[in-house]
């Protein structure tokens, strides 16, 4: 067998004898809950070496997720990840604990009931902006009573190696992004290819209406730490996240696209 990682933009962590590098993997600060299944994971020793890989961090665990999980299991989940202020979620497991985990991670990051939440594609919208930076999908977030919560726009920045396919999500009420995810890049390894681990973060849940980057240490909200060496990665990045809050502003803002 060959140990090999792979990042298409998701960083697969292949191999025998991998475990110890999840330290290397996981934000320094990050306050952690392990979500898995059944004893096995327990009684095999897994998630004791796991806790010993993430080092000093605060780690919590969440266990008994079933196969074809339950919306009551999830809804505990998010209340505990809400009531212990983790902001990281570590799934253990297969195919049920990874999918129940997703949900989770959408509930806790939700006011209501996360069985409200609905996206709904509003249209394709063929758009450039000064920077040239397309706005080609937008999802809309509505709750049970057809309230719209949010948008998710696809912006398409142009980096060193080509297209950058970005999701920019956009809290309604706020105005502001509540997060980002790097879909897909062709950036240089080692450099802009860390536009995920680097930039995403940065992005989170800042009261700000544009977006700059700094070389020398971000001193507010609307500064964003340039990756070291990928300037014109960290570039397109903010671009995109720009474009997508301007669409927001001028089109969207107080109702849909449509």
């Amino acid at each position: 067998m060959f140990n090999f990682d792979f990042y298409n933009p998701t960083h697969i962590v292949f191999g025998k004898d991998r475990l110890s590098e999840l330290n290397a993997l996981v934000p320094k600060d990050a306050k952690v809950l392990i979500t898995y299944g059944g004893g096995s994971a327990v009684r095999s020793g897994l998630i004791d070496r796991i806790v010993a890989a993430l080092g000093d961090r605060k780690v919590e665990q969440f266990g008994g997720i079933e196969p074809n999980p339950s919306l009551e299991t999830c809804e505990r989940a998010v209340a505990f990840i809400k009531e212990h202020g983790v902001d990281f979620v570590l799934a253990v497991g297969g195919g049920s604990v990874v999918d129940a985990t997703k949900l989770i991670v959408m509930g806790a990051t939700y006011d209501g009931p996360v069985i409200d939440v609905d996206f709904e594609e509003v249209k394709d919208v063929k758009t450039d902006n000064s920077k040239g930076v397309e706005v080609s999908e937008i999802y809309e977030a509505k709750d049970a009573s057809g309230n719209t919560v949010g948008y998710t726009l696809k912006v398409l920045p142009s980096g060193y190696g080509g297209t950058i396919e970005l999701m920019v999500g956009i809290d309604s009420a706020k105005g502001q992004v509540s997060g980002i995810n790097v879909v897909s890049n062709s950036e240089t390894a080692g450099l802009g290819m860390r536009a995920g681990e680097v930039l995403v973060p940065q992005f989170s849940d800042k009261n700000v209406s544009r977006f700059t980057y700094t070389k020398t240490g971000a001193t507010a909200d609307s500064e964003i730490d340039a990756i070291s060496g990928a300037t014109i990665t960290t570039n397109a990045v903010v671009n995109g996240v720009n474009a997508g809050l301007a669409y927001f502003d001028k089109i969207l803002k107080g109702g849909s696209a449509q």
